[in-house]
């Protein structure tokens, strides 16, 4: 059995997006997301008689979805948020965003979308994967029907998505891409020190040759998005070890990231 050539990019696996979850936040985030742009590329007619969305989370997504922010996040993206690009406050500002903001911009009108559009669905279920979602774009015909598990079969237009962890998305009908073979490839750690090796290369050298290869940008590009990775990841921790109150949901637990931060000598000189 041949191994899997690794061929990642690293920006795949250092994400950055609204927490407190990848599979429950971030993913539903990019479904709504991903929803939003289909659905302004379908043809007029179908945009015409469109009149609601609907949102259903199944297993896990449902069962968690109210305190992991997965309503909020999909809702947000269906309102044009993209994970990396969102305010990092969004998802606690949400109840304060105006109604006539929280909206998908069809193109040719807006449909508004609410906390009131999400249905907490079936925890056990028989989809590929327990954290799914299904968005489906509703005709007038379609919002006056009794709510069923079995409506999204009806819309104007349904998408079936999975987030499968890590902040990764599928959906119904996905087929994986073909990766590009790297110029340096390997497939675990033995084939990466040979190629280390054999090469003369260093290893952060190997990395980046094969990060180019693989995302397409150029070292510069690779460069800055690294930079940016890191400021937002030293922004978080600064927040963190600087703010008080309650942290949301309905347990009432304190932070206590800015107590440690007091009485700790690590932080001292932060």
């Amino acid at each position: 059995m041949t191994n899997k050539i690794i061929a990642m990019s690293i920006f795949d696996l250092l994400k950055t997006g609204p927490g407190p979850s990848s599979s429950h936040t971030i993913g539903p985030m990019r479904a709504g997301f991903n929803f939003s742009v289909r659905v302004k590329a379908l043809n007029r007619e179908i945009l015409n008689r469109a009149k609601g969305i609907k949102i259903r989370l199944y297993g896990s997504l449902s069962a968690t979805g109210r305190g992991h922010g997965t309503d909020r996040a999909v809702i947000a993206g269906l309102m044009g948020n993209e994970p990396a690009t969102c305010p990092p406050t969004l998802l606690s500002d949400f109840l304060n965003i105006p109604k006539e903001r929280k909206i998908i911009d069809l193109g040719i009108k807006k449909l508004p979308v609410d906390l009131e559009n999400i249905e907490y669905s079936s925890i056990s279920h028989n989809f590929p994967y327990n954290n799914t979602l299904i968005i489906d774009l509703l005709s007038e015909q379609d919002l006056s029907r009794d709510a069923s598990k079995d409506l999204h079969n009806n819309a104007l237009f349904s998408m079936e998505y999975y987030s499968i962890g890590g902040g990764f998305l599928q959906w119904k009908g996905w087929i994986e891409q073909d990766n590009v073979i790297p110029p340096h490839p390997y497939s675990n750690m033995t084939e990466l020190k040979k190629q280390l090796k054999d090469k003369n290369l260093s290893l952060e050298r190997l990395l980046l040759q094969n990060e180019m290869a693989i995302s397409g940008l150029t070292e510069e590009e690779i460069k800055v998005k690294l930079d940016k990775i890191i400021y937002i990841m030293k922004d978080t921790v600064n927040r963190g070890i600087n703010t008080e109150g309650v942290l949301p949901g309905p347990i009432g637990l304190k932070k206590k990231s800015k107590e440690i931060k007091r009485t700790s000598r690590f932080f001292a000189d932060y």
